[in-house]
């Protein structure tokens, strides 16, 4: 796991840091990149120790999208709104989001996905957990995404740890003990 931080990170604590404007929350997050799947609930358990988060949802909101994104790679998303685009350019902009390493900020694929508002830490937490080692001992057959089209396991493994990367570079670990560290035991914690 790579981590750095932007110059910008190191604003004083307040209502404008903890919670930017739209324009700077890109300079705000942090860069963050997984060499594998595994390096991932280590990352939410660090951050559920301690953090604060620089754009629109919370580590729990993160978290209950990124499960749904990983099952949706086995179980499908439910959705054809992109089927046009992505017969059309879905590999050349899946090409270009391997290339970046990196997915820009604002896109939706469904609307589907984006988590509810009162998601809960603890069992979001524990469904990316679950959704991550039902998606490792997954053989096939995979779904087809509803922007990329048809990807193979590496496509989908690729793909899910820059997902995963940039919503989690959103949240900035702070150190400092959360108000419920307890919680579920993580597989990869």
């Amino acid at each position: 796991m790579t981590v750095a931080f932007s110059k910008t990170d190191t604003v004083a604590e307040s209502d404008a840091a903890q919670n930017p404007p739209a324009d700077r929350i890109g300079r705000a997050r942090r860069r963050l990149s997984f060499a594998d799947l595994t390096g991932i609930m280590p990352e939410v358990a660090r951050l559920r120790r301690g953090h604060r988060t620089v754009g629109q949802w919370t580590l729990a909101q993160m978290c209950r999208h990124l499960a749904d994104s990983f099952h949706g790679s086995i179980d499908g998303f439910g959705t054809n709104r992109h089927r046009i685009m992505r017969v059309f350019i879905g590999r050349r902009a899946l090409r270009r989001v391997f290339a970046a390493n990196g997915i820009g900020a604002g896109f939706t694929v469904t609307e589907r996905l984006n988590p509810p508002s009162d998601a809960a830490l603890d069992p979001s937490a524990a469904d990316l957990d679950a959704a991550i080692r039902r998606f490792l001992a997954h053989c096939g057959p995979w779904d087809v995404h509803p922007f990329f089209g048809r990807l193979t396991r590496e496509e989908w493994t690729r793909l899910h740890r820059i997902h995963s990367a940039h919503h989690l570079s959103f949240a900035i670990p702070t150190g400092e003990p959360a108000a419920s560290p307890s919680g579920p035991t993580l597989f990869f914690a």
